[in-house]
Order: structure tokens, then C-alpha cells, then sequence
């Protein structure tokens, strides 16, 4: 079983690259030797040591064997990401963790895969997968998360190194191991308690929106669970701040499906289906005039984000307020672009007039899924939504809006997808204010 239970939801968003170069922490360990083939006295003694302190950390978590039996288990989680509160269950196998983040009724709202060998992510029917570059961080992410559970790194798979030494943190001094895997170009520090050898804290350098920091895990309450001892808290910093913190409060020993590993079929062109959304809070820029032009104010409102310290926690939506067929000059268009986000940051009366902050609420909705370029679909999706919504006995309560799954610039137009939702309400019922 890992130590970090969901280390990979600080990336749920985001594509993410680990460096090359080494990690940062509080100090630098003070006696590091290369572990590996011995050449003289110095490095076979920094050998054996790295040897000892990893062999001491298996024996205190429960021993190489029952280590190695604890691959495959689930469980569940309650946390904080951002601002954002949540609750997940996740799924291990060895190099593969599938989280799915639920609900109050625990149906999965989002499902996301992290592997080695693999990645993609899951919101309802629509199938994201990953472009090269988030590809390559999530394996080298996944590395990282291997190292954490210690016995890997006596496998030959993706060709470890350890380096054992000593630093500081704070006033107490700690065991670390330098882990670097040679296949991934990866490395990270490893801190252990040096009475209990339990593991306490992982850090390594990587980068989150382009920025390159260091990532801390840190772990505690330590509680048996499978046969092994394992960390059921964790607290996150990226670049000093406050990250994600987490709980583990269920753990479920058996092996999960090994189908929940694989990646689903994409939504077929044309899909309908009837279905509630949920409330969420956004950011958004009102947009004036043609749809040519929106690509502008996706701009605006990507740089009012950035000013505010802001991240996206979900695809783009458009509202279409004032639209075709009703308006018929593009220049009395009205759109308004929205990105879910986790919180709304202080007053700000720099603000542009145009963005706001928006809290949408629940609605029922007849949404249909296409495949291919949006804008030249529009019309179509529009009279499709309206004559299912009539042949439901559904009357439109709301403008359209469109949400946009797939990012036009890593994903061939042929792959995109997006949804458009008609709010609907039954015949002969009002919309409620």
C-alpha cells in the first residue's frame, strides 16, 4: 500500500512535469553515497548504509513480503484541494491508481487513471485522454509514488538508485534516502523518522502551470491497515503554500475489478441524455458580438484568472444569453465564459467590468454529446435539443450553454467533444425563481 494516499489529485487539472534537476529540502543530507556496484572503501560503506536504512524502513512498515502482498486494495478518502472539499475512492494496483471523486449519493462525479503505462480521465460519459507531455509527468509522477512504498526500490523495473545521508528540518534530525530512477529521469528525497524508520515526509521539484517548485507530502497517524503500517493523514505544500490535505477514513483490502483499470469507450456522436447538474461556483467574462471573436475574451478571462491566482477546476462553459434564432445580428450576440473554480478571492475593484463571479445552481438539463468541430454543429444541436425536449413533453427553462472537454490544441478536431445543455422543466410547470 503507498504512503501518499492521493498525492496525484494535486495534478487533477493541470499537466505537470517532474525536472531533472535535484530537490531542495530544508538541507542537503550531509554523508550521500551512491548505492550501487562499490569502487572504494568510502562508497561501499555509503552502500551498506543506504542498504540498511532502506531494509529498516520495509521492516517497520511490515516486512518485504507483506509489503509486496499489497498491491491491490482501495480507499476512501475526504480531503481539501484548494479551497475545494471532496471525497474520493481510490483504486491501486501496481503502477496504477484510478480515483474517482463522489458525491453525496457516492456515484462518481469524475474519474481519473494514473499509471506507468497509462492515463486518461472520465467527467460522465465524455473519455479525456492524456496528451505526450502530461503522459511523461504522470509516469514520472507515478515513479515518485512507487518510491514511497519502498519496495520497488529493490526492483530492477525502473532502474533505482539510493543515496543515504542525513539533513534537518526544523530542530529535528532525519534519515533520507535520494531516490533517482535513471529510466524517468526522476529523483526525490525520502525522510525517515530515525526512531520509528517510518516514513514522514516526500519531496521532490516539479511544475504546476508552468511553474517549477518543490512538492512536499508530509504523513502521520500512522495506523495498521492490510497487514502494514500506513500514514491515514497527509498535508501538501507546492512552493511553500498550503496545497491539498487529505484523510484516509475506509480501507478496503481486497483486490478492486481489474476492469476499472481499463479506459471506457468515448460517447457515441449524437448521445442525449436527461440528467441534474450541480452547483458550482465560476469565474466568468462576458462576451459581446460574434463568435468569431470569443477566442479574445477566452484570453481575458484565462489572464483575469492568472492575476487572481486562480485554477480552473473543470472544463469551459458558454452560456449562450442572447443567441440564434431569437437574435439575429452577431453583433447583439451575448455569451458569458465560465470556469468552475474552488473559491472567490477577495474584493477586487480592479476589475474589468466584464468578468464576474457566478454561482450557478442545479439545474435539469437534456444534454447532447457531439463529436467534431462545435461551432459549425451549433445550429443542428439547437433544433435536435428542442425537438427531443417537445417528443419528453419538456419545455426549455433557460438559454443553451456548451461546455468544451477537450483542448483544441493538444486534441486532433476530429477527437474533440463537447455538450450542449437546454435546461429544461416538464410541460405545464413554471421555472422556478
Amino acid at each position: 500500500m503507498r504512503s501518499s494516499l492521493t498525492t496525484i489529485l494535486v495534478f487533477l487539472l493541470f499537466a505537470a512535469g517532474c525536472e531533472k534537476k535535484p530537490p531542495t529540502p530544508g538541507s542537503q543530507p550531509d554523508q550521500p553515497g551512491q548505492a550501487g556496484p562499490a569502487k572504494d572503501k568510502d562508497s561501499a560503506k555509503a552502500d551498506k548504509t543506504a542498504q540498511i536504512l532502506l531494509d529498516s524502513a520495509i521492516s517497520a512498515r511490515g516486512g518485504l513480503e507483506k509489503l509486496k502482498a499489497t498491491t491491490s486494495f482501495s480507499v476512501k478518502t475526504r480531503g481539501n484541494y484548494l479551497g475545494m472539499p471532496y471525497t474520493a475512492i481510490n483504486y491501486f494496483q501496481s503502477g496504477q491508481m484510478r480515483m474517482d471523486l463522489i458525491n453525496a449519493k457516492e456515484k462518481p462525479t469524475m474519474s481519473m487513471l494514473f499509471g506507468l503505462d497509462q492515463c486518461w480521465s472520465t467527467m460522465g460519459p465524455v473519455v479525456m485522454p492524456c496528451d505526450e507531455s502530461s503522459r511523461k509527468a504522470y509516469r514520472a509522477m507515478m515513479a515518485m509514488e512507487q518510491a514511497a512504498q519502498l519496495w520497488p526500490l529493490l526492483e530492477k523495473d525502473l532502474d533505482w538508485e539510493f543515496t543515504a545521508g542525513k539533513a534537518k528540518l526544523d530542530i529535528k534530525e532525519y534519515n533520507t534516502l535520494k531516490v533517482q530512477s535513471k529510466k524517468l529521469e526522476i529523483e526525490g528525497m525520502l525522510y525517515f523518522d530515525p526512531q520509528t524508520h517510518l516514513l514522514t515526509q516526500l519531496r521532490y521539484d516539479t511544475s504546476v502551470m508552468g511553474k517549477t517548485a518543490e512538492m512536499v507530502n508530509q504523513y502521520w497517524e500512522i495506523k495498521e491497515a492490510c497487514g502494514i503500517k500506513v500514514p491515514h493523514k497527509m498535508f501538501i505544500t507546492f512552493d511553500g503554500q498550503p496545497y491539498m490535505e487529505e484523510e484516509t477514513f475506509e480501507v478496503n483490502c481486497q483486490a478492486p475489478d481489474e476492469m476499472l483499470f481499463e479506459q471506457p469507450q468515448q460517447i457515441t456522436d449524437g448521445a442525449m441524455e436527461e440528467k441534474d447538474t450541480e452547483s458550482m461556483l465560476t469565474i466568468c467574462w462576458t462576451h459581446k458580438g460574434p463568435y468569431r471573436t470569443m477566442g479574445e475574451s477566452f484570453g481575458k478571462l484565462m489572464e483575469g484568472m492568472k492575476n487572481l491566482q486562480l485554477m480552473p477546476m473543470g472544463p469551459p462553459v458558454v452560456t449562450y444569453l442572447k443567441a440564434p434564432p431569437k437574435v439575429k445580428i452577431p453583433k447583439k450576440y451575448l455569451s458569458e465564459i465560465c470556469f468552475p473554480i474552488s473559491r472567490k478571492p477577495e474584493e477586487n475593484s480592479d476589475l474589468p467590468k466584464e468578468l464576474t463571479f457566478t454561482e450557478h445552481k442545479p439545474q435539469h438539463v437534456l444534454a447532447l454529446y457531439q463529436l467534431g468541430d462545435a461551432s459549425k454543429k451549433m445550429m443542428k444541436s439547437t433544433k435536435k435539443l428542442l425537438l427531443e425536449a417537445k417528443k419528453r413533453k419538456l419545455r426549455p427553462a433557460g438559454p443553451l450553454s456548451q461546455i468544451s472537454y477537450m483542448d483544441p490544441a493538444l486534441v486532433p478536431v476530429e477527437q474533440w467533444v463537447f455538450e450542449t445543455r437546454l435546461p429544461v422543466t416538464p410541460m405545464g410547470k413554471r421555472k422556478s425563481k
